[in-house]
């Protein structure tokens, strides 16, 4: 697997393009609770509906998410993801020198990103701390259940 590791070089803007919203999103229960019917429980993720071409979350009116403000937590820090260099490290993944890391808690973490994302390489640089933050809670949403 070949991991694409943000950089002080690194822009993004989203171009409400809806790509991503063609992914599925691993959802806590807190989330899934709270998006009620519009979830798939099997699959811990929105439910799908065709939508040009493929399909969609159902929460994706026209090029805009119905619930942008509150929305999953992955959706927010996507196309961006948090990793604990520790776990990189002990799957032998290289990482480069130039790579974003952020210290929280006394534990290193790196950003990686969905190169496929059209906003990659626009824009502005993201809040990196931010995208730490948000995918920690994410991950101790599952350690609670």
């Amino acid at each position: 697997m070949e991991f694409n590791f943000a950089t002080d070089a690194t822009l993004f803007e989203c171009t409400r393009c809806s790509r991503c919203c063609s992914l599925d999103v691993m959802l806590s229960d807190e989330e899934m609770e709270r998006l009620g019917e519009d979830v798939d429980r099997k699959w811990h993720t929105t439910r799908k509906v065709m939508g040009p071409s493929d399909p969609v979350c159902c929460l994706l009116k026209g090029n805009a998410c119905a619930i942008y403000e509150s929305r999953p937590k992955l959706c927010r820090v996507y196309p961006f993801l948090a990793i604990p260099v520790a776990d990189l490290e002990e799957m032998k993944e290289q990482i480069p020198e130039s790579a974003i890391r952020i210290s929280d808690d006394g534990e290193s973490y790196v950003i990686i990103y969905d190169e496929k994302c059209p906003g990659i390489g626009s824009g502005r640089t993201s809040n990196w701390p931010e995208i730490v933050s948000i995918t920690k809670s994410h991950i101790h949403d599952f350690e609670r259940t």
